[in-house]
């Protein structure tokens, strides 16, 4: 359920105005409470919360997993599971045309990357669309999959994105915003509102770093996040600050480039400073930017929603406030559905 923190945010974050209740349907890959949930996943959960929060009704189509239940009421919103994530891009257009059509406002869609196959729900979907589309995924392709695959997945994306260009467009950051019209979208349909946290993670005491020096790398284990770099870096830091460590922090995507990982720092005589953890859960995650000397980013210069919400974490826990917290980012997006809609 949503937090007192998050509900006094909403209370004082504009004056009382005449609202309209709208039914916002998400299209998403995975919700919040799903084992293997991705920063793009955690975005698009938490404009759905604050929207829900606000007093809108949020219906949020997702994939399943484990002993979920396909059906249940999580921090207010409304959640449909579906099925396994390959398949989402049907069963999405079997429950739309069954129990969906005429019966929402708005339909907010993820447009390419985290359900593996497009949805493609400008086809069929008659409501007004706003489009999540987490980055341009040209660099992600040519670091993660060989040659012979990039070009037919370059095209996909931009096949996917000529569906969606008459979509309004979420963009993360302006650099993304700037960037979108280059595959086909509108330049007047593409807003930006930023990753958010929860009030919560600015209420607690300011992090000190631990001794000895730590520097942590957060995120999936994949080619294109650049986990290497890191690695990289600290052979030309461990020189000189002998106790340095570095924490590498995920999950079990990719057992080939973990190898990579490990033989690359018993190359460069770094092993002894590096540390894996694997499914570390929110909290211990928290406590480990709290603590650490230094967060490091490594994939690249315009950032994708997992990348922003560890830098936005990390400078929360170190008590450098600023406006990304969950309250001004749903205002921002509730704004524009009532711009809009």
């Amino acid at each position: 359920m949503p937090s007192r923190q998050d509900a006094q945010a909403v209370e004082h974050s504009e004056p009382a105005v005449q609202r309209r209740r709208l039914r916002v349907l998400f299209l998403a890959t995975r919700d919040y409470y799903h084992p293997e949930t991705t920063g793009g996943d955690v975005t698009l959960w938490e404009n759905a919360r604050y929207l829900a929060l606000r007093g809108h009704a949020v219906t949020y189509l997702t994939a399943g997993y484990g002993r979920a239940s396909r059906g249940e009421t999580l921090d207010g919103i409304n959640v449909v599971r579906l099925g396994g994530i390959r398949s989402l891009w049907i069963r999405t257009f079997i429950y739309y045309i069954a129990r969906g059509r005429n019966r929402y406002d708005v339909v907010v869609t993820e447009g390419f990357g985290g359900s593996r196959i497009p949805r493609m729900a400008p086809l069929y979907v008659r409501e007004p669309i706003i489009t999540e589309w987490h980055q341009i995924h040209r660099e992600l392709f040519a670091a993660q999959y060989p040659v012979f695959l990039t070009w037919p997945l370059n095209l996909l994306e931009r096949l996917a994105a000529r569906v969606h260009r008459d979509t309004f467009v979420r963009a993360g950051t302006d650099e993304w915003k700037r960037a979108f019209p280059a595959i086909g979208f509108r330049p007047e349909n593409i807003f930006e509102v930023p990753v958010s946290i929860r009030p919560d993670w600015l209420a607690e005491p300011k992090g000190i770093p631990a001794e000895p020096p730590t520097i942590v790398w957060i995120g999936k284990f994949r080619r294109y996040k650049c986990a290497h770099h890191a690695i990289q870096a600290m052979s030309r830091l461990v020189p000189q600050v002998r106790q340095a460590r570095l924490i590498i922090v995920g999950r079990h995507d990719d057992r080939a480039y973990e190898r990579e990982l490990v033989e690359l720092a018993t190359r460069l005589g770094v092993q002894p400073n590096l540390e894996f953890r694997f499914d570390v859960d929110e909290v211990s995650k928290r406590n480990l930017l709290r603590s650490a000397t230094l967060v490091t980013v490594t994939s690249g210069p315009m950032r994708c929603c997992g990348s922003l919400r560890t830098l936005t974490s990390a400078v929360a826990c170190r008590r450098m406030r600023f406006n990304l917290h969950a309250a001004s980012v749903g205002r921002m997006l509730d704004s524009a559905l009532r711009k809009w809609f």
